[in-house]
């Protein structure tokens, strides 16, 4: 299901909200976020941009330009980039989820809860 309706959209991207997360069980077929949510954000970030652009939001853009930088995950941990840039900014995280990222994740939280 796709967060479409004008009032969705201000609830989940309004004044109190700086980031919006498109997760899930992605395939060709579906993305969760309409078009015009993707197009007020500031910031877009992604696991690979190849893979958004085949099973994630990206796909709204299809045949198009993207109206916005895409950053993936992996250089924005790896760099430290900041990307939020003021209090206004609006960053939308698509993540479809990568085996090694997915695996990282994983052993990260499980060496938390082993050390309690």
């Amino acid at each position: 299901m796709r967060l479409h309706h004008r009032d969705a959209i201000e609830r989940a991207v309004g004044i109190d909200h700086d980031a919006l997360a498109a997760v899930g069980s992605d395939s060709p077929e579906k993305r969760e976020l309409d078009a015009s949510v993707l197009t007020r954000a500031d910031a877009f970030v992604c696991d690979t941009r190849a893979q958004s652009e085949g099973n994630g939001e990206l796909k709204a853009f299809e045949g198009g330009e993207v109206p916005f930088k895409v950053h993936e995950l992996g250089r924005v941990i790896a760099e430290g980039q900041r990307l939020r840039l003021s209090d206004d900014t609006l960053t939308v995280c698509d993540l479809t989820g990568t085996g090694v990222q997915d695996t990282a994740i994983a052993g990260f939280a499980l060496s938390r809860l082993v050390a309690g």
